[in-house]
């Protein structure tokens, strides 16, 4: 989400997507958290619009389908996604 605030949404997306394939991967639900569903929500729901909500539904699936590994090499490279 941090980096849909700093505007370099294509990355989020592909981030967010890995981050909620892995969660479901393991079990977790984190729809009981306030806070992450308002994170969520201020960060997320603002760039879907600004990206377009099906170029965001198609890059958070190529997230989704990429290893793990490799999210985390974007998430921690300085290029974008």
């Amino acid at each position: 989400m941090a980096t849909a605030g700093r505007g370099d949404l294509e990355r989020a997306f592909v981030l967010n997507g890995a981050a909620e394939a892995k969660m479901r991967e393991v079990g977790m639900d984190a729809s009981g958290f306030e806070f992450w569903t308002e994170y969520k929500r201020r960060y997320l729901d603002s760039a879907r619009e600004g990206f377009g909500p099906a170029a965001a539904q198609r890059t958070e699936a190529r997230g989704a389908a990429m290893p793990f590994d490799q999210a985390v090499q974007v998430a921690t490279s300085s290029h974008s996604a």
